[in-house]
């Protein structure tokens, strides 16, 4: 049995509202609404029929006032998720080759393989926060940085875990504060013949004594929302070596600002800030307290001028 949630919102709202939706489906999608260009619909499918009151409960964590309908409906009986992946073809990002398990006869070449299921787009690489990520690691190695101890906070089916890996040959960390999620990396750790280089944590904090035994960190790479990232500012940069190196994503154009504010003020430093479509990446390092001190005083006058 299948069932199928609806809502139509601005496109400044969907974006978020679909990424806070997608523990509650097996299938998340995005798209402009074919009857008002001005809307987009944020779908989502799974198996069991979803609870109304709780996903508008998150609703209206996002837009309130007027509260955007939610059409909810059963599917007739079809394997839908195998009919969503057919629309998963394999991606080439940044020297990886990404597919899922129908490709019958993948092709990855040169590229790092990395078999990842569409259970959604958030961790298949087809959205920006996931494709910037994946940029950005090879950014770093062309920059001559291996990590030797890196981590995966917020890791989701563990594609970034996968890719930090592969990439680097190194034993990763991977956490996430879902058990699905951190159940759903560690088999995809398996099915890529990498579970040997992935350790697999359910957790919602790095203060934790089985987390804080593993640091510092010379990479941490964070794909989470806008919100949680500002309030862990300072235990990232607590988790993280003097010159390690920290990827930020998750973040729509408009929180950039916050989050890199949020950054500064823990003492690091930006070294970069990309876009892909609505959606930032920011570099970060972890200098000395004198280098980091006077980026702090220079973004200040930045903002401030």
């Amino acid at each position: 049995m299948i069932w199928q949630f609806k809502i139509s919102v601005e496109k400044d709202v969907a974006y978020g509202l679909s990424e806070a939706l997608e523990k509650h489906a097996d299938v998340m999608s995005l798209f402009e609404s074919p009857n008002d260009q001005t809307l987009w619909v944020v779908e989502g499918t799974c198996e069991q029929e979803p609870n109304r009151d709780r996903i508008e409960g998150i609703i209206k964590d996002f837009k309130n006032d007027p509260l955007p309908s939610l059409d909810i409906i059963k599917l007739p009986d079809i394997d839908w998720l195998a009919e969503n992946r057919k629309s998963f073809p394999p991606l080439e990002i940044a020297g990886f080759y990404i597919y899922g398990s129908h490709i019958k006869d993948p092709q990855w070449g040169a590229n790092i393989p990395l078999k990842i299921d569409a259970s959604t787009a958030f961790g298949t690489g087809n959205h920006g926060t996931t494709h910037g990520c994946l940029e950005a690691l090879q950014r770093l190695k062309s920059q001559g940085i291996h990590p030797r101890n890196p981590l995966d906070l917020g890791c989701g089916t563990g594609i970034l875990a996968l890719g930090i890996a592969k990439l680097f040959q190194v034993k990763t960390l991977a956490l996430d504060i879902d058990p699905d999620a951190t159940e759903k990396a560690l088999y995809n750790a398996k099915e890529n013949d990498a579970a040997e280089l992935i350790t697999v944590l359910t957790s919602g904090s790095l203060e934790g004594e089985d987390i804080t035994q593993k640091e510092p960190f010379d990479l941490i790479v964070a794909n989470i929302l806008a919100g949680p990232l500002i309030e862990m500012a300072f235990q990232v940069k607590k988790a993280l070596t003097k010159g390690g190196s920290l990827i930020l994503s998750g973040i729509l154009y408009h929180q950039v600002k916050a989050v890199k504010a949020a950054y500064v003020d823990a003492t690091l430093t930006l070294q970069e800030e990309r876009l892909k479509g609505e959606w930032a990446t920011l570099i970060f390092t972890k200098q000395s307290i004198q280098d980091a001190l006077k980026s702090r005083m220079d973004f200040s006058i930045q903002i401030e001028g």
